[in-house]
């Protein structure tokens, strides 16, 4: 059955126009444009780059366009979010008006819904994410608010309201040097009723939060299902083992090393940053059949790594060298098409790269040497899995592949980019602090994620029967254990269900009781809790409300925001200073007899009022 190109392009403006029509009626949210969008554009490229490739090109054009979008919104002073759905509609505009012009032939249909057992199997990580998540929001024991509020959480949604409230990403003193992550947030948080001029948003911000890794989730296991699922097959495995690469690659984004450290910790760059290094591997795998288009792919990968976690770009700069190098005689021709394909993708990135990240990297190197919040990753992970990488990589592909090279590559990138930030920390007494520990996990989940697929061929090469299944098993279980294993686990994930962060054990510090309050509490007055009932439960209650009423991350809140990490129950002063730098109603929860008379005392002509609680 063949498609006629008028109906494919016309169906796909139709698609379009009704997207457009349902946001403006606030039927269809700016996440769900988004998704719409590159539905479309899958669509429309599946023809000239077939579907895995071209999904993998929608999504890095859609992820570019919102955070150039994000650039030029402080410059176009429109309310943010609509000059994200904006560009979003023009992007595919444009991208329907140029196969308008160059694509004059039908297609069948099955080369747009080409989609074999192998990549079908890529669907399980995915599916288990979502069918645990939709569980915890039905079943008793779920944990329905508490996983997504950990850590760095209120600090990503206060970047949300800067970025919507400034009308776009600010460059120069003051701007977000990675701000990709937060701009990719806001479409899952901001919406054309959002107003964070007032209050009684953190609720719907917490489910926007839950919906952004329920997505980021999908992404992650399906990239790396799918980058599983093309190496083995151009490797000339059998379909069962294709399958299985699949399915393993897929289901080990859900253990705890890959998604659940990154959740546990608020690390939303984290997850996303993995997923965005999956994309673009899998994209260098379609080199030879489309060596232009896979060039501006991984500039558009590179661009958008840099404005998520910028050490990371190491490991995209290495693939693009090698397409360079083994492609040359067919991306440097003489042909506008061509050199616009791969060209505007590396001029976009080179631009951000001078403009944003190297003068934001002098202004801020200082920080490098931060401790951070992060878990102490055992660092023999820093030799021994690129190790692995470059061992079994040799025995694979042989000494003289390109992909031995490519692969290779990548384990010594991972080195020179870990030793890099040591080397920057060599005067401190402890050099792993925050930077290298995340680099050091990043590249470990990174490389452990491209070992699965080839061990498999390896294990698919043995001639006896009975050793092939042997080592599957034995490397499946060894594997799963280990990104469960590899990280110690805080207290409030379960041995029983340690993949999954949706029904761990609710802490008692933190749970979905408190977290509930806090929505509670969330209005045109500040809440605090002072030496009440809820004992320890209090500093976390405080520091979500006082973080929520401060609203932004910007240095003229920084006081206030002080009080969010440092408001010990021992002297009311604090509260009285509280009240003056909020300038609203303050409302204390307190069972201490003498809390009144002590503010009586030193403030008596602020607003507080007390509650027993």
């Amino acid at each position: 059955m063949a498609i006629s190109t008028s109906f494919r392009l016309w169906a796909s403006l139709l698609v379009v126009v009704l997207s457009i029509v349902g946001f403006q009626l606030s039927i269809l949210t700016t996440s769900m444009l988004f998704v719409l969008s590159f539905a479309v554009l899958t669509f429309l490229y599946a023809k000239r780059l077939g579907l895995v490739l071209s999904g993998t090109t929608a999504f890095l054009m859609l992820g570019s366009t919102v955070l150039v979008s994000g650039l030029l919104g402080t410059f176009i002073q429109t309310q943010y979010v609509q000059t994200i759905a904006v560009s979003l509609c023009l992007v595919t505009f444009v991208a329907i008006g140029i196969e308008f012009a160059t694509q004059s032939k039908a297609i069948e249909i099955t080369a747009v819904l080409g989609w074999g057992r192998a990549q079908t199997t890529s669907l399980i990580g995915p599916l288990f994410f979502v069918i645990s998540f939709l569980a915890s929001r039905f079943l008793p024991q779920g944990n329905k608010f508490a996983w997504v509020m950990n850590n760095d959480a209120v600090n990503n949604i206060l970047m949300v309201r800067d970025l919507t409230n400034d009308g776009g990403i600010l460059i120069g003193d003051g701007g977000n040097p990675v701000p990709f992550t937060t701009s990719l947030l806001s479409i899952f948080l901001v919406q054309p009723n959002t107003d964070y001029e007032k209050h009684g948003n953190l609720m719907a911000d917490v489910l926007g939060m839950q919906m952004y890794w329920l997505f980021t989730g999908i992404l992650l296991g399906l990239a790396a299902g799918l980058l599983a699922a093309e190496i083995s097959r151009r490797q000339n495995l059998s379909q069962k083992w294709q399958i299985l690469s699949a399915g393993v690659a897929s289901f080990a984004t859900t253990m705890w090393f890959i998604v659940g450290y990154p959740i546990e910790y608020g690390f939303l760059n984290a997850a996303l940053g993995l997923a965005l290094l999956l994309v673009a591997t899998l994209a260098f795998q379609f080199q030879d059949e489309q060596p232009a288009a896979v060039l501006g792919v991984l500039f558009l990968s590179s661009l958008l790594i840099i404005a998520t976690w910028t050490p990371t770009v190491i490991f995209i700069l290495a693939f693009i060298a090698i397409v360079v190098v083994r492609q040359r005689k067919t991306i440097f021709v003489p042909d506008l098409s061509v050199l616009f394909t791969w060209g505007f993708p590396m001029v976009i990135t080179i631009a951000f790269g001078l403009v944003i990240t190297i003068p934001s990297f002098i202004r801020t190197s200082s920080l490098l040497s931060s401790p951070g919040g992060v878990e102490h990753i055992p660092t023999a992970m820093l030799w021994l899995i690129p190790l692995c990488l470059v061992l079994i990589s040799l025995v694979v592909f042989g000494p003289k592949s390109y992909k031995f090279i490519a692969y290779s590559s990548v384990g010594i990138a991972q080195l020179i980019a870990v030793n890099g930030l040591l080397f920057l920390n060599r005067n401190l007494d402890d050099p792993w602090t925050y930077y290298p520990f995340k680099m050091l996990w990043f590249g470990s989940a990174f490389i452990c994620l491209i070992i699965i697929p080839i061990v498999f061929v390896f294990i698919s090469k043995q001639k006896q029967k009975i050793l092939r299944y042997s080592l599957a098993s034995l490397f499946t279980f060894t594997l799963l254990l280990a990104l469960n294993w590899s990280i110690p686990k805080p207290s409030t994930f379960a041995l029983k269900d340690i993949s999954s962060i949706f029904f761990s054990p609710q802490g008692e510090l933190f749970n979905d009781e408190v977290a509930t309050l806090m929505f509670r509490d969330d209005n045109e007055s500040l809440v605090v809790y002072w030496i009440s009932r809820r004992g320890d439960q209090a500093s976390a209650l405080n520091f979500w409300n006082i973080s929520n009423w401060a609203n932004s991350l910007k240095p003229d809140v920084y006081d206030i925001r002080y009080l969010a990490y440092y408001l010990p129950p021992t002297d009311p002063r604090l509260l009285c200073d509280l009240a003056s730098l909020a300038k609203t109603e303050l409302k204390v929860v307190s069972s201490d007899d003498d809390l009144q008379s002590g503010l009586d005392d030193f403030c008596p002509d602020l607003p507080i009022s007390i509650s027993r609680g």
